[in-house]
C-alpha cells in the first residue's frame, strides 16, 4: 500500500474561502468517497460530523489496523495536523 504524506499548504486558507457556501459538504464527501472507491477512517477525537462520515472510528491502533485490512484503493484518514514531528537528522 502506498502512503502519501500531505504537507501543510500555505494556499489552503484561500481555497477554503473559495468553497461555495451552498455546497452540502457532507454529501460532497460521500460522493467523493464513492467516486474514488475510498474508505474513510477517523480518530475518535474528531468532530462528530466527521465521525458520522467515516467508515471506521477509533484510536490510532484501531485505525492503523483498519487501514492495513482495507480492500479499497484509497484510504482517507481524518486526524490531527498538530502531531509533533520527529527531529530531522
Amino acid at each position: 500500500m502506498a502512503v502519501a504524506t500531505v504537507q501543510p499548504d500555505p494556499e489552503l486558507d484561500s481555497r477554503i474561502e473559495a468553497i461555495d457556501p451552498s455546497l452540502d459538504l457532507e454529501e460532497e464527501v460521500r460522493r467523493l468517497l464513492r467516486e474514488r472507491d475510498a474508505i474513510m477512517l477517523a480518530h475518535y477525537y474528531q468532530e462528530s460530523e466527521i465521525q458520522d462520515l467515516a467508515h471506521v472510528v477509533g484510536d490510532s491502533l484501531a485505525l492503523a489496523q483498519a487501514a492495513q485490512k482495507a480492500s479499497k484503493p484509497v484510504v482517507v484518514f481524518a486526524a490531527s495536523t498538530s502531531w509533533p514531528r520527529p527531529p530531522r537528522s
